[in-house]
């Protein structure tokens, strides 16, 4: 039997969904979470020291400007989080190449030319 002082949990304290119970399996006490998208977050269990997930994609990658007279341009981006999307990634990785086709899936890493360091915005909080 439930109670909200951290019981078993039973049909009635979950959301509609139903669990079939096996023998190696345990029931979970109340615990915090933040949802947003397809991932979630837990607050409690979990070593903070530790990295979970990889880092959310980034769906709007966008040329902002670019310069008439060099290959210089401007990307803008929403950050992603470092694990899915909670949140900041460590650092952002970025090549280049004059030939599109060296930066398809297969040659990225190879053969596209890494933008340093210095040239990168420091990773923010995800969604900013």
């Amino acid at each position: 039997p439930g109670d909200s002082k951290g019981g078993d949990i039973t049909e009635k304290d979950c959301c509609g969904s139903r669990v079939q119970r096996g023998n190696n399996t345990k029931g979970v006490r109340p615990f915090n979470h933040l949802s947003v998208g397809y991932s979630f977050y837990t607050s409690n269990g979990v070593y903070k020291s530790q990295d979970h997930s990889p880092p959310n994609r980034i769906s709007d990658l966008h040329v902002s400007m670019k310069a008439k007279s060099s290959l210089n341009i401007q990307l803008e981006w929403t950050a992603p989080g470092g694990d899915q999307d909670f949140g900041k990634a460590n650092e952002y990785e970025i090549r280049c190449h004059t030939n599109r086709e060296m930066l398809n899936e297969d040659n990225f890493s190879l053969k596209g030319i890494k933008v340093p360091q210095e040239y990168l915005p420091q990773p923010l909080p995800y969604g900013r």
